[in-house]
């Protein structure tokens, strides 16, 4: 199983790209949070809220999200980072599993 983590500029952007992604089937679930970031941006550390996205996806579809947020991302260099899960129960694996093209 793959997780993975975007970050978002508004809740409108977070909900159309989880939408997207479930939609077009290359993830089972995304789950969208408010969060507050700190980080460094052209010179200065800036506080903002964001929306994060957990992206719940089989492992061979790393690609295809990417691609995806890419092209309806707002942020000139968005975060989209990738965690494998190994250990994850089997009814929910098989659920993600099915789900995929």
């Amino acid at each position: 199983m793959l997780l993975v983590y975007v970050t978002c500029d508004t809740r409108e952007e977070a909900r159309n790209i989880a939408q997207g992604i479930v939609k077009k089937k290359i993830a089972a679930c995304v789950n969208y949070l408010p969060i507050s970031s700190f980080y460094w941006w052209k010179d200065e550390v800036i506080h903002d809220r964001e929306f994060a996205l957990v992206i719940q996806s089989a492992k061979n579809n790393f690609k295809e999200i990417e691609k995806y947020v890419k092209e309806h991302h707002s942020y000139e260099r968005p975060m989209i980072v990738s965690l494998s899960v190994n250990d994850v129960n089997q009814v929910f694996l098989k659920w993600i599993n099915d789900i995929q093209k």
